[in-house]
């Protein structure tokens, strides 16, 4: 039953409440005047039943508008709490499923309140647990930060198209490159010789077929000065398996 429907519904109520009332009431003033005897004495009076179902009428009306303005009350709510639930479900993309499951209380006749509060439920348990693989993936994160910037080992990541997109502080101390010298830049572009004369070409083919390639290289600082350098070369692959990044640790 939607909200709209059971407002009309306790609107129809109190209607009929206060109409019966009416009617039952002016009954009793058109017969209140008489009386009724048995043998001379008075048995039982119209007055004092007219009396009695005023009482009743009155008492009777009071409910039927304390029943009827609950229920009407009860209406605003529900409707009130749609109202929230379908603002805060647009808030956080399930608003099909709320309309999925008000339609479908709907056809089962069953509560809307009662499926209003689990879908909350549900969207709590949802949020909570969204939240909980946030947290997670900015602890791993800050953690992956904190290992990148504290290694004693130089790396650098570069995009797809091997262009370095960032380097750490030991990278720039053993190269002797600041960030912004190197950004962009291809990466093993400083490279000098590798063993076995092996073209780098190779080596990156190594790398797409394999996902990884280690040796060592001689490698020129900024000041000039050769150096060999042990490269451990690796990619990083999304979910369809494609190449998003590079990573070279010397």
């Amino acid at each position: 039953m939607s909200a709209e429907r059971f407002q009309s519904i306790a609107r129809q109520t109190l209607l009929r409440f206060v109409l019966c009332a009416g009617a039952l009431a002016l009954l009793v003033f058109l017969v209140s005047d008489g009386l009724t005897y048995t043998e001379g004495s008075v048995f039982f009076s119209w007055e004092s039943l007219g009396y009695l179902l005023s009482t009743f009428v009155l008492v009777g009306g009071i409910l039927a508008f304390s029943i009827g303005k609950w229920m009407l009350e009860g209406a605003r709510r529900v409707q009130a709490l749609q109202r929230a639930v379908v603002h805060f479900s647009d808030q956080h993309r399930v608003s099909l499923e709320f309309v999925r499951a008000l339609v479908e209380a709907r056809a089962a006749r069953r509560d809307e309140i009662t499926v209003v509060a689990d879908i909350l439920e549900r969207m709590a348990d949802n949020m909570e647990r969204h939240e909980n693989l946030r947290m997670r993936e900015e602890a791993k994160q800050h953690l992956w930060s904190r290992v990148f910037a504290s290694s004693l080992d130089a790396i650098a990541i570069s995009a797809r198209d091997r262009r370095l997109l960032t380097v750490n502080e030991a990278f720039k101390r053993i190269t002797g490159y600041s960030e912004e010298e190197v950004l962009g830049n291809e990466m093993l572009s400083s490279t000098v010789s590798v063993p076995n004369e092996t073209p780098l070409t190779q080596i990156w083919a190594a790398v797409e077929m394999n996902s990884y390639w280690c040796g060592e290289l001689l490698d020129m600082r900024k000041d000039g000065t050769l150096y060999p350098r042990w490269l451990s070369l690796s990619v990083v692959r999304d979910a369809s398996q494609q190449v998003t990044n590079y990573i070279a640790v010397l």
